[in-house]
């Protein structure tokens, strides 16, 4: 209740000082979520509903994990970059930076919005929602490979190491020692690789259905201009993760029709070479969701085990093929 309060708190104080408001009962504050990293909170006036989003600089983990504010200036640019190259309608209309508060007001998205995550964690598949996702995202790596704004704007790579490298592949690699230096071979070409704009955290969760059949693609705060095969390892590994924890033979088909809609659409050099890093950056992503430092909330003990198991068992043998992750994956499902 204290965080909540102290939560309203700071955008009321925030609102304020942008003018929106003059007294606290103008404008009616709800948390809508923020994750482990994040104050987000709708806020409704007379004059409009936004969404307020402020950056914490200490994530709500068990684990330390610090991560500077300024990520949420790079999502706010990813957001009307993204806008630029692909379309409006791919992502939340940005109407406020604050680069001293490091908050931003963005586009609410309504109240039927939901984030995909929910509907999969039901067993509930929609095909053509996963065509048009993996569609969207080849498109915005694709418009984004030989555009020189956009290189020069996301060059800079210290977010994706603090929220995505160093809490998730090294905390790995460092837990276990036995394929400490193959989890670092993985971590050298994701870091040396500089092809396209990568989302960071593209995920079910991040992808909001709204009312009037769109998708909004949100929360790009490790976005960075890098190796695109982070984006779809790490939309394919909470596909994988999700079909485990339901027994969900559906949810692994969702995962292959993903895979092969990107690569019909990716307008990629070395597309071999970048589907076999997908794959291992893959199996390390797997480890990484039992044993990093942001470990998924729905797996029971028992699954944490199997994919520790699948995962380090690939991430020893540097596992380059797809579909021995999908059949290691396939054989644990009832």
């Amino acid at each position: 209740m204290a965080l909540q309060t102290n939560s309203l708190k700071v955008v009321n104080d925030l609102l304020k000082s942008w003018g929106l408001i003059k007294r606290e009962d103008e404008a009616k504050l709800t948390i809508i979520g923020g994750g482990v990293s994040n104050i987000v909170v709708k806020v409704s006036t007379i004059n409009g509903i936004w969404v307020i989003k402020k950056a914490l600089p200490k994530l709500r983990v068990s684990d330390e994990w610090i991560a500077k504010p300024d990520r949420v200036l790079i999502e706010a640019a990813c957001l009307k970059t993204v806008a630029r190259l692909i379309g409006q309608g791919y992502v939340p209309k940005v109407f406020k930076i604050d680069a001293v508060n490091y908050a931003i007001m963005i586009e609410y998205a309504g109240d039927t919005a939901k984030a995909w995550k929910g509907d999969l964690l039901k067993n509930v598949i929609d095909s053509s929602i996963v065509v048009r996702v993996a569609q969207a995202i080849a498109r915005l790596h694709n418009e984004s490979m030989r555009d020189k704004e956009v290189r020069t704007s996301f060059w800079e790579t210290w977010n994706f190491y603090e929220l995505r490298i160093d809490p998730y592949l090294v905390t790995i690699a460092n837990r276990h020692p036995d394929i400490s230096e193959r989890v670092r071979e993985v971590i050298k070409f994701l870091t040396d690789t500089r092809l396209a704009l990568v989302h960071g955290d593209f995920s079910p969760k991040n992808i909001l259905l709204l009312g009037d059949g769109r998708f909004w693609m949100i929360d790009p705060e490790p976005a960075h201009f890098g190796n695109p095969v982070f984006d779809l390892a790490f939309f394919l590994n909470h596909l994988l993760l999700k079909a485990l924890h339901l027994s969900s033979s559906r949810i692994l088909d969702s995962a292959r029709l993903f895979w092969a809609e990107y690569w019909s659409k990716a307008d990629l050099s070395n597309i071999d070479e970048l589907r076999e890093q997908t794959v291992r950056t893959l199996s390390c992503l797997m480890l990484a969701r039992v044993d990093g430092k942001s470990p998924v909330e729905y797996l029971s003990d028992k699954d944490r085990l199997t994919v520790r198991s699948i995962a380090k068992r690939h991430i020893k043998s540097a596992t380059n093929d797809i579909e021995e992750i999908y059949i290691s994956l396939s054989s644990c499902l009832g």
